[in-house]
């Protein structure tokens, strides 16, 4: 048996005998713990403790094989991660995420210390410590120094800022103090020797070189527009330089001591470096996040101008042929960060992603077979499953899923779906989608995002023969004007509008849109707009429910609604405010959630406690089947709100997460609450703390999604952002 399913039987037996006292004490008895296979998607480990950070932006590779990644946010606090060669996880620094510092885009080390780019605030001036943090008003830009042997450790110099708070005694260096509220400032590249720390600074337009031991400044190198940064063999500087305006990156060679260019390399205007480094071998490596997704190799690095030698990787990473979007070796998608080993293995971060979670660290051999890979693909994320339960699909992944396997090992990676490139109108390139819903419909694969608090809802198709994997974008519907944004070009201003693709193309012409018939939000922004599962679709206002039917698809392919007749249910009087609605076609049941009086929502996002289901919603009178108001943290908010966010309803169940634990109940974070919708009666929760650790406050307006297999088991869903992966419930419920 898994060792999950062990660990929450004995829950579920102890909290028999708790629920057992409690009757007899005649109080309201305490929900059972749901007897559940655990396990999750998206990332590699389960984030108790060890898990891949999402969005490495940087990467160091020491001699031995040692990784050390940074980048500026990590929900989880794992900015600054460290590895093993063999990509097994050894710790993470901490004291990267709060008490007004942050981890940063750049990482080093040499033999004594690691030195971390991060940028250090005072919170709008809540914290005040001259010692410890800028004056309101500014920022730091500057460089953390660890100790190589334990980096959650300080290495502590003179003059050293930090010591208030939950921060390092002594261990920071300011490089460069700057206002808030003006021009984007980066530190962006960290490299030393035993000796001397070179930092890159964009905005300041230079290299400074620090002594590694007293963290002095001993010379300042002018480089304008300095950017990612190596050390050659030979002691040069290299240095990614960033255009001015219009125009190709370059690649410098600087001499360490005077700061002469020695020489330099004009890169192919299609080229968007990300990142360098130096080889054994001594030839340059740096990374192609533009159209070619690759690892060019420089060679020659002592003449004046070095030559392009080598291209690593598929021409057009994951986006290639034969199957665009399909993951596979040397299939790079926004490679961020790159190193080399002493032995010559190559070690790549990429972050391809729209609106974060896209890490896949890997690492390839000499001869670039690959050796291992490691995964924390999800930020924000609430995946789908398809009807058969052998796929999942989320905002831009698609996973294969194979539920006979061990927990955390159920899913393979399969294809990433976005090519902005392809299709510059896809509504995922121009905002923060969350959300992923799988509709087959009439017999096509549809996939439905949308994001965590926008009013919006996108629909896209797929053509395995002209586009693989890609998913093409086909409608999107608003219930707000643009404003001024300049995407989408021919989008109305103000007012509610859709757009739906005539012709195929996957891109917004101005003869494709149309205004809705209502329009505006009406509930803060937090009323979801969701398709059931026939596709149609359902738009929640505070004063009604409205439902637009699927007609089919064209010729083309493209799915139609009937805009002329929506279905509009008022508010009933079990609610003050509605702020969810889900229906289930099969059984013609519409369950809504929102207010009532005192039993409200606490904190802005939730749904609130009051739930009521419906029975012939649309086939009949609309009748009452039964209403509950759900247990919830009475005066929480904020980080402390403890209540349901929203449901889902799959089978004989509806399936409601809580923002996090509630104390009553004996949960520190976020669960699934398990109601019947025979009578709306608690069958129990589905609780992963004891497994995962903690997981985040809940985020999302649907946070969970739930679907009962073939063979009578439901697979459950649940938002975790705190350690980049979803968490997945595998429950059959007792005869």
């Amino acid at each position: 048996m898994n060792i999950s399913r062990i660990v929450l039987a004995s829950i579920t037996l102890i909290m028999a005998a708790h629920l057992r006292s409690r009757l007899v004490a005649g109080e309201t008895p305490v929900p059972p713990h749901l007897s559940a296979e655990v396990s999750w998607i998206g990332n590699t480990w389960k984030g108790n403790p060890d898990w891949v950070p999402q969005d490495i932006d940087d990467l160091f590779v020491a001699p031995s094989g040692d990784i050390f990644t940074n980048v500026p946010w990590e929900e989880g606090g794992g900015n600054v991660t460290h590895f093993a060669a063999d990509g097994s996880w050894k710790g993470v620094a901490k004291h990267t995420h709060g008490w007004g510092f942050e981890g940063g885009s750049a990482v080093c080390a040499n033999a004594t210390y690691v030195f971390i780019a991060s940028r250090g605030e005072n919170e709008g001036g809540g914290l005040v410590d001259a010692g410890t943090w800028p004056p309101k008003g500014l920022s730091w830009l500057g460089v953390s120094r660890r100790q190589r042997a334990d980096i959650h450790k300080a290495a502590p110099f003179p003059g050293g800022k930090g010591g208030k708070g939950d921060t390092l005694q002594k261990a920071f260096l300011v490089v460069a103090e700057v206002k808030n509220g003006g021009p984007a400032e980066a530190l962006r590249g960290l490299v030393a020797n035993e000796k001397e720390l070179f930092v890159s600074l964009r905005g300041q337009g230079c290299v400074q070189v620090y002594d590694c031991e007293k963290m002095q400044l001993l010379r300042t190198l002018p480089l304008p527009r300095a950017d990612r940064i190596a050390l050659a063999q030979d002691g040069r500087v290299w240095a990614l330089q960033a255009p001015e305006g219009a125009g190709a990156w370059q690649i410098v060679g600087l001499d360490p001591t005077s700061g002469a260019e020695i020489a330099r390399f004009h890169c192919d205007d299609g080229w968007l470096p990300a990142d360098l480094a130096i080889a054994p071998d001594g030839r340059l490596y740096v990374t192609d996040t533009g159209a070619d997704q690759q690892i060019k190799v420089l060679d020659d690095l002592a003449a004046a101008k070095p030559r392009l030698a080598e291209s690593i990787g598929a021409k057009g990473g994951i986006f290639a042929g034969p199957v665009p979007g399909a993951t596979g070796p040397l299939r790079f998608n926004q490679p961020r960060g790159v190193g080399l080993d002493a032995a010559g293995n190559l070690y790549v971060a990429n972050d391809g992603t729209t609106a974060g979670g896209g890490t896949v660290l890997e690492c390839y051999g000499p001869a670039r077979e690959l050796r291992w890979q490691r995964h924390g693909l999800h930020f924000v994320d609430l995946p789908d499953i398809d009807p058969s339960g052998r796929t999942v699909y989320t905002k831009e992944e698609i996973y294969a899923l194979d539920l006979s396997k061990p927990a955390g090992e159920q899913w393979n990676y399969r294809a990433y779906t976005c090519d902005s490139r392809r299709f510059p109108d896809d509504p995922r390139a121009h905002g923060g989608h969350t959300n992923a819903w799988f509709r087959e419909l009439s017999g096509q694969p549809f996939l439905f995002t949308s994001g965590m608090s926008s009013p919006f809802l996108a629909v896209y198709r797929f053509d395995r023969k002209s586009a693989g994997e890609i998913a093409i974008p086909c409608a999107y519907f608003s219930r707000t004007g643009k404003g001024k944004s300049p995407w989408p070009a021919a989008a109305p201003e103000k007012g509610g509008w859709r757009w739906q693709d005539l012709n195929g193309d996957g891109a917004m012409q101005a003869g494709e849109f149309a205004a809705n018939d209502r329009d505006g939000n009406n509930v803060q922004g937090m009323f979801p707009i969701t398709p059931d599962a026939s596709g149609r679709l359902w738009w929640g206002f505070s004063d009604e429910i409205r439902a637009y039917a699927f007609t089919g698809l064209t010729h083309a392919g493209l799915p139609q609604w009937d805009w002329s007749k929506p279905f509009i249910f008022p508010r009933p009087a079990e609610f003050d405010q509605l702020r969810r609605v889900g229906y289930d076609p099969a059984s013609d049941l519409m369950v809504l959630g929102g207010d009532k009086g005192k039993d409200k929502h606490q904190h802005w996002k939730p749904m609130g406690p009051v739930v009521s289901a419906y029975d012939n919603v649309l086939r009949g009178k609309p009748a009452l089947r039964w209403t509950k108001t759900l247990p919830f943290g009475q005066g929480s908010s904020g980080h402390e709100s403890a209540e349901p966010m929203g449901f889902d309803i799959a089978g004989d169940y509806l399936f409601v997460p809580y923002t996090r634990g509630l104390k009553s109940e004996g949960l520190r974070n976020a669960f699934v609450k398990v109601l019947r919708l025979s009578d709306g009666s608690v069958a129990g929760n589905l609780v992963c703390e004891d497994v995962t650790g903690e997981i985040g406050l809940l985020d999302l307006e649907t946070a969970a999604i739930a679907h009962r297999l073939p063979d009578g088991r439901y697979v459950i869903l649940l938002e975790d952002d705190y350690k980049a992966k979803t968490v997945m419930f595998i429950w059959k419920p007792n005869p």
